[in-house]
């Protein structure tokens, strides 16, 4: 199989939707941590990135978006942000095989207006608000998968 970026460079690669998106039209209620459910509910994860995939996507993304310590304090979750972000990339990397496709970790940005004006003025790292995004797997680019 061809890397994902060669097959960029030549033609269209259709991607997932909003996976948050999909949970919530599934009964999740806004207000909660749509990143939580690869722990408490990893089936309707699945069924999620399924769907996508019996769509046509040859992409999909990790259900990770809010998964940062800042996003996940607001609902308790900030010890769990690492067990999160990889239960989530192991969920889509399942679903993914299955149908030959790609996986990119998604990383959204923070929730958090207080810790990016501070960062905007020069305060705190970034990478402090993400677990583990200073490792080498992320900043070499290795959140991307291919199956």
């Amino acid at each position: 199989m061809a890397t994902l970026l060669e097959q960029i460079s030549t033609r269209v690669v259709v991607g997932d939707g909003d996976v948050a998106a999909y949970l919530y039209g599934k009964g999740s209620p806004l207000g909660r941590s749509f990143e939580g459910l690869c722990l408490t509910d990893p089936d309707l994860v699945r069924e999620a990135h399924r769907a996508y995939l019996q769509a046509g996507a040859e992409l999909i993304a990790t259900n990770s978006f809010a998964a940062n310590l800042p996003s996940l304090k607001k609902h308790g979750l900030e010890e769990k942000a690492n067990e999160i972000n990889w239960k989530a990339a192991k969920l889509a990397l399942g679903e993914a095989s299955e149908h030959k496709a790609w996986v990119a970790g998604c990383v959204g940005p923070s929730a958090c207006p207080t810790l990016i004006r501070r960062l905007s003025s020069g305060g705190e790292n970034l990478l402090a608000a993400y677990p583990d995004a200073g490792q080498p797997e992320y900043s070499e680019g290795r959140y991307l998968y291919s199956n």
